[in-house]
């Protein structure tokens, strides 16, 4: 009798865990279902679409402010009106960095700030630059450049950019260093002998100007614009300017 009340016991534990494991079967694969209906919902990518030429820039901030009779300052912030790649990160940054210096500047509070411009150069089909130019009062600039590539609108950074137009790296640093001592002795050639001259010179032309990471662009023709600091002999304050990487194309400067 024992031995069958046993057997009847084991009979039924053996059924109830069959069925527990088929009730949760189901609710495992529905479980799995869900997660991957969810991860195949994502956004679509914005296209990719070069703006019009002419059309390039919308103004974020367009502001002509009068100090005096004699005194005004305009103060353009452009935002790139392409659409798709990294349009959107390049407005946002720019926004980052330029809405709180109008805000200064729009308040009063920022008597340094002498204007601020842009630059747009397309370089055919090939890339779309945005220069922004800080003027300050003492007479210094400062730049922001983006350059996006017109075939996707990918943003390029410098290794890219001399790819577009045909540079190694190596070939530009040894290119630039010596170009840079060029463009410093056409600055300041009535001061050749200053006691500092060479220094000053030395520094604009060492790693600390140039380097892989300095600012550039290409302009309307592929000439590529360098923008590094500059000295002069007796001054302790350098001046970033721009400058193309071959002397013969000077005349091209914004």
């Amino acid at each position: 009798m024992k031995k069958r009340l046993l057997f009847c016991l084991l009979l039924l534990c053996i059924v109830l865990s069959a069925c527990g494991a088929e009730t949760a079967k189901p609710t495992e694969d529905v479980t799995s279902a869900e997660i991957t209906q969810t991860e195949l919902v994502t956004e679509p990518a914005t296209p990719w679409q070069a703006p019009e030429r002419g059309a390039e820039v919308r103004l974020l901030y367009d502001e002509t402010l009068s100090f005096s009779e004699e005194v005004q300052c305009v103060y353009q912030v452009p935002l790139l009106c392409s659409t798709g790649g990294d349009t959107d990160a390049v407005n946002r940054e720019i926004e980052a960095c330029y809405t709180p210096l109008m805000e200064r500047v729009l308040n009063g509070n920022a008597p340094d700030i002498a204007g601020i411009s842009y630059t747009v150069c397309r370089f055919r089909i090939y890339t779309l630059s945005l220069l922004i130019r800080t003027a300050h009062t003492d007479g210094t600039d400062s730049f922001s450049v983006y350059t996006l590539s017109l075939e996707d609108g990918r943003r390029l950074n410098n290794e890219e950019v001399l790819q577009v137009v045909n540079i190694s790296m190596e070939n530009f640093l040894s290119e630039t260093r010596i170009r840079a001592g060029e463009y410093y002795d056409s600055l300041y050639a009535d001061r050749e002998q200053d006691a500092d001259y060479l220094t000053q010179r030395a520094l604009a032309c060492g790693e600390g100007a140039v380097n892989a990471d300095m600012l550039m662009y290409p302009d309307e023709e592929g000439h590529l614009m360098l923008i590094s600091p500059f000295a002069a002999p007796g001054s302790t304050k350098a001046r970033l300017l721009i400058y193309p990487l071959q002397k013969e194309f000077e005349s091209s400067l914004p």
